[in-house]
């Protein structure tokens, strides 16, 4: 699709716009994407008191109206459709600013054309927040960070990385822009495999024998340098008894954490449901969740995360007849230690006559229960089994939608719903007041949920991203 389906270039400005005062060139922008030619120079007169642009050759409709100074940065978006978590709004005009990241009005009126710094034409798109993977692997990789931001994921929750994977993202994370803002569990405990009395035995590794070392791991989790912003706990056949499991998710709750079960087929379900988790993460292929199962998830308010990116994966490995071609690109990450990880270890719920219709046929009953269900993929770099970073949430909206949910609960599981459950109130949804991580899309996604893959435009605390520049894990430093 042409990429001024929703902005037309400016015509070049003639040599009568360039002012005849002593001024500088400082720089040359130029967005670096597969659309983009020379965007537009920038003229400023030191010390900086204006600045004046024009435009050479523009794919996108935006308008530099002035410099401030140091005054925020403001951004109005014109005769866009907007998705308010509930429908698509008809076409009007929203405002957001860059220093404050946050929202002004999402039903602004066109006076505000004069005071906005950047003017941008939405005819013929849709403005959504920016969305949310509630479960991704990403074992320490600071570039998937920029790849998430270019494909208009703005938040993610990370489930694989290491307790001290965790802290150097963060300090690679401060002072960035133009990255995606993450939250983590870091290392999730094991059980104890033998004598081993201590809580951990490696930086890397949380043993767990009894209840008192339970209470301890999440004290432990919940304070410090090694805290974290939720409690993962794998529920199978080899991990903890069920009054380990139940001391565990008392002990989060007591100090106000979710705890996620990290399932390994229904039966996981059943455990995890009775000692108080939270969260329930990978659609069972071993069998599918009944009604019975679904409305006690209901009644006790769990969240149900399918993954059916990972899951369609692990269904096809079970197939003997099928393609297990992987077509996923490579990324450069050090695949040595993401295949070391010990979170990674192998999986019970890959079992002989696994079926992606039992993950599918879950989805089905647990959205008819009204069970909460939040879109995550298992995005991941370890060989042999890597998910794209950023692309596959795109595609897990998609196979939702193939499961049978409505369009429009699909995008809120990645928007509004991923953000109340997870307790992310400054975001999800365009309105004023919140975060303006917002991404342009072309056409309707409530009429076609692929349209979330035609970016425009995303913005993370109403910054620009440069997709090229991001993809690269670069970002810019503020």
């Amino acid at each position: 699709m042409s990429p001024s389906t929703c902005q037309s270039p400016f015509q070049p400005a003639t040599a009568h716009s360039i002012p005849s005062l002593p001024c500088w060139i400082t720089e040359i922008i130029c967005p670096l994407n597969n659309h983009t030619r020379l965007s537009c120079i920038r003229i400023l007169k030191i010390p900086l008191k204006w600045e004046h642009t024009w435009f050479l050759n523009s794919p996108t409709r935006t308008l530099r109206k002035r410099y401030r100074g140091g005054a925020m940065v403001k951004v109005l978006i014109q005769n866009v459709r907007v998705f308010d978590s509930e429908t698509i709004l008809e076409p009007g005009n929203v405002v957001f600013t860059r220093s404050a990241g946050n929202i002004q009005n999402y039903m602004a009126d066109d006076s505000d054309a004069e005071t906005s710094d950047f003017v941008i034409d939405g005819r013929g798109c849709t403005l959504i927040p920016g969305l949310i993977d509630v479960y991704a692997n990403v074992k320490g990789a600071n570039a998937a960070l920029g790849m998430y931001a270019s494909l208009g994921v703005t938040t993610i929750l990370d489930m694989s990385s290491t307790t001290q994977q965790c802290q150097a993202m963060r300090v690679y994370a401060a002072g960035r822009t133009g990255i995606s803002s993450f939250l983590t569990c870091g290392t999730e405990p094991s059980p104890a495999r033998g004598y081993q009395p201590q809580l951990y035995d490696s930086p890397d590794s949380y043993i767990i024998r009894t209840r008192e070392d339970a209470v301890a791991y999440v004290s432990l989790k919940s304070s410090g340098p090694d805290s974290s912003d939720f409690i993962k706990v794998s529920v199978d056949p080899e991990s903890f008894d069920d009054d380990i499991l139940k001391t565990l998710a008392d002990a989060a709750h007591a100090h106000g954490k979710l705890i996620i079960a990290r399932t390994a087929g229904k039966a996981s379900y059943e455990r995890a449901l009775r000692a108080g988790f939270d969260v329930f993460a990978h659609a069972p292929l071993d069998a599918p969740i009944d009604t019975v199962l679904a409305r006690r998830m209901a009644a006790k308010n769990a969240i149900f995360v399918p993954t059916l990116t990972m899951m369609r994966r692990r269904a096809l490995t079970n197939d003997p007849t099928a393609d297990n071609t992987t077509t996923e690109p490579s990324h450069s990450f050090d695949r040595t230690t993401a295949n070391r990880d010990p979170v990674e270890r192998p999986r019970t719920d890959v079992v002989p006559g696994g079926s992606y219709d039992h993950a599918t046929q879950s989805v089905r009953t647990l959205h008819e229960a009204g069970v909460t269900i939040c879109a995550g993929t298992t995005a991941n770099p370890v060989l042999g089994s890597q998910i794209p970073f950023g692309d596959s949430l795109h595609e897990e909206l998609r196979l939702l939608v193939e499961a049978g949910m409505p369009v429009i609960h699909a995008l809120r599981s990645a928007t509004c719903v991923a953000a109340t459950a997870f307790r992310l109130s400054d975001r999800g949804i365009v309105r004023g007041g919140l975060r303006a991580d917002l991404v342009l899309v072309e056409g309707n996604p409530l009429e076609d949920i692929t349209a979330t893959r035609k970016i425009r435009k995303v913005w993370i605390r109403g910054e620009e991203i440069e997709p090229s520049v991001a993809a690269r894990g670069g970002g810019k430093h503020t």
